[in-house]
């Protein structure tokens, strides 16, 4: 899953991840050889640098950034680099604020470039939730700058609770709670909290029975 190498000369610590998806389902794994391996080598941290290869990765999950953002932690700033991204990884890391960290040198560059915009109809952006990217952007600041009161906001406005949570988050890597000491009703937050708003005459289920030819059924909340 990753290969470790260690020069002892330049103390640089290479990461060298194996995995093509680096996806929400060996996160916790990855997480966890990390940790095991800074905690082998806690005494040589002092001074060291930790490079992160992405050569063989595709695709990586937004939840790898917390490995990121951990790792990073780890050592002096300035003493963690990430190397051999591809496009879609170096938009993802510059778009989540984390573009000091991308070391572009060992990166091939490509010629090819897109500069067109294609905005939507206005009839969709009126019925939008996010209409802007204004709005986006102010939003996803909101949730870096201070995490619980912004989930906490979010779980308020959305969802229906029983029993209001003790703690927003508690995160002990690589392991994550939320909304510790919280109850909520996932089958009435889901349909019975719709059946007395406009959302009630909406379709929630469109059924295609077989054979195929015969009519679904549009079924609303």
């Amino acid at each position: 899953m990753i290969d470790f190498s260690y020069n002892s000369d330049t103390r640089v610590l290479t990461l060298k991840f194996q995995e093509t998806h680096l996806n929400a389902s060996v996160n916790t794994q990855i997480q966890k050889i990390i940790t095991e391996k800074l905690t082998d080598m806690a005494g040589k941290l002092d001074g060291m640098k930790i490079v992160f290869d992405l050569e063989k990765v595709d695709y990586l999950s937004s939840m790898f950034l917390r490995v990121v953002v951990m790792t990073a932690k780890k050592v002096k700033k300035g003493d963690f680099s990430i190397v051999n991204t591809n496009q879609f990884i170096r938009n993802l890391i510059q778009m989540t604020g984390f573009g000091q960290w991308l070391d572009l040198s060992s990166n091939i560059v490509c010629s090819m470039s897109e500069s067109r915009r294609f905005s939507p109809a206005s009839s969709f952006v009126d019925n939008a939730r996010i209409k802007s990217m204004e709005e986006y952007q102010r939003l996803y600041q909101a949730s870096l700058d201070d995490p619980d009161k912004f989930w906490a906001e979010q779980a308020r406005e959305h969802l229906v609770w029983d029993k209001t949570w003790d703690k927003v988050c508690e995160w002990d890597l690589p392991y994550a709670k939320w909304f510790t000491g919280g109850s909520l009703n996932a089958s009435y937050n889901c349909l019975d909290k719709h059946l007395d708003s406009p959302t009630a005459e909406k379709t929630a289920i469109i059924w295609q029975g077989e054979p195929a030819d015969e009519e679904p059924r549009f079924i609303t909340y």
